[in-house]
């Protein structure tokens, strides 16, 4: 902190959200609200990356933290087409549950005075590039199913609410294709929207290799 300025690595990332849910309290409790337990408002240095995060946390001082409900920062806010009236204000149930995959490509090494087509860089990008264009099955589970049954009640665009319709009544896995790219062209939120239709990929590293022999 220095002259009201909060400097480091992720300095910015959640304190409008923690500002929010805190005020959002004070508010509630201003209010006169009285609640059945305690609320444990809780903010971690360390959030991804770091010795002293929610694990630390949770294996040195668990009792401070032994909550029977967690509310966290996931969820969005919807706007209707004029992006200011509410359609939805959700809350996440769960996060996907995610695992690692490493590419690594081979290639002819080279000088730069004679770039070879055949360079482990240019391998790996096309192989980044096709798999960036590639979209795994819809797939709904009871829980998304409820969502989209709820933003078909919500919104005020029928032409949107048709199309969900459609998806949502679709009796095979074609037809549900189909209608599924119908519905993300309608969204104002298509990249939200096709990551609670499928399963996704996301390109998040690049680290050198280097392999002795």
């Amino acid at each position: 902190m220095l002259n009201g300025e909060v400097y480091g690595r992720g300095a910015l990332d959640m304190k409008g959200a923690n500002s929010a849910t805190i005020s959002a309290l004070l508010r509630h409790i201003a209010e006169g609200s009285r609640f059945e337990r305690d609320i444990i408002v809780l903010t971690d240095c360390d959030e991804e990356a770091g010795s002293y995060g929610s694990q630390w946390l949770a294996d040195n001082h668990r009792d401070k933290v032994n909550a029977g409900m967690v509310l966290t920062e996931d969820g969005w806010f919807l706007a209707q087409k004029d992006k200011a009236t509410p359609v939805l204000i959700t809350a996440a149930r769960q996060d996907k549950v995610l695992f690692n995959l490493d590419l690594i490509a081979d290639g002819t090494a080279t000088h730069s005075s004679k770039p070879n087509p055949d360079g482990a860089i240019l391998n790996l990008s096309r192989a980044v590039a096709e798999l960036g264009d590639w979209l795994a099955p819809v797939h709904l589970t009871p829980v998304t199913r409820d969502y989209f049954a709820a933003l078909e009640t919500a919104t005020d665009d029928a032409d949107f609410a048709h199309a969900v319709k459609l998806m949502l009544s679709a009796r095979n896995q074609i037809a549900q294709e189909r209608a599924a790219r119908v519905f993300a062209s309608r969204s104002s939120y298509p990249w939200l929207h096709q990551a609670l239709l499928r399963t996704t990929h996301a390109f998040v590293i690049e680290a050198p290799v280097t392999r002795r022999t």
